[in-house]
């Protein structure tokens, strides 16, 4: 039960050395949504397992089986309180307010012109092409993002009232840039989106640059050798 962009930690136990497969599949609560069905699978053989052994499927949940989904989540134990809680610091040191709106942006090759476009604090996301945020920011390369993602919603509305923002124009135009917020430090850069990606295409999204911090283990390593290019 896992959503794009988060993992979880597993141990596995098997009964006899073989082939097995690692699987997972859509769950969907709400009848009537359209969603992708393929299951998405994975191999993983122990060795001195059988050459010829074939590797055996699990019995998968339905897609609607929310018993199964509310037991997984119930019982993740790095959960407050559970047995490998980490406490999360208390000395809050950034206070963000964001928003998320729905809006039009320019589209000279859609109809009419505009397509739909999702922001938060009123910026609609563009994913660089040229290179990647993490190497922007190792290597210092300037026009790739920029560090001026609003604290706040630059335009203060009605959070509540959709009539209202409708008529507001500077929220119904949505300007498109990679606007990214600067932090200190643990020397990352993640990805703030919408847990369904397929909202990401719609630039409902931003990007935490964590600075380097004082040690070695707080400063960001150089790319590996083999890092693909974009």
């Amino acid at each position: 039960m896992d959503s794009p962009g988060i993992s979880t930690l597993a141990l596995k136990t098997v009964r006899e050395v073989g082939s097995y497969y690692m699987a997972a599949n859509a769950y969907v609560s709400d009848a009537g949504v359209p969603f992708n069905s393929t299951a998405t699978r994975g191999i993983v053989v122990y060795e001195g397992a059988p050459t010829t052994a074939s590797p055996i499927m699990p019995l998968m949940p339905a897609f609607n089986d929310t018993p199964t989904a509310h037991k997984f989540f119930t019982t993740i134990t790095g959960l407050a309180g559970g047995p490998h809680w980490v406490p999360v610091p208390h000395q809050i040191d950034e206070h963000m307010f964001v928003t998320v709106n729905m809006g039009i942006s320019a589209c000279p090759t859609c109809l009419n012109g505009t397509r739909l476009s999702a922001s938060m604090n009123n910026y609609s996301f563009v994913n660089p092409t040229s290179l990647s945020l993490l190497q922007a920011f190792y290597f210092n390369v300037s026009g790739i993002y920029t560090p001026d993602f609003p604290d706040t919603p630059p335009v203060k509305f009605d959070y509540t009232n959709d009539s209202i923002n409708i008529l507001n124009s500077s929220l119904l135009i949505t300007p498109k840039s990679t606007s990214v917020k600067v932090l200190k430090y643990n020397s990352t850069v993640w990805i703030m989106h919408c847990h369904l990606d397929v909202h990401l295409p719609l630039g409902l999204a931003t990007a935490f640059v964590v600075e380097n911090g004082p040690t070695k283990e707080s400063t960001l390593p150089p790319p590996p050798p083999d890092l693909p290019r974009c």
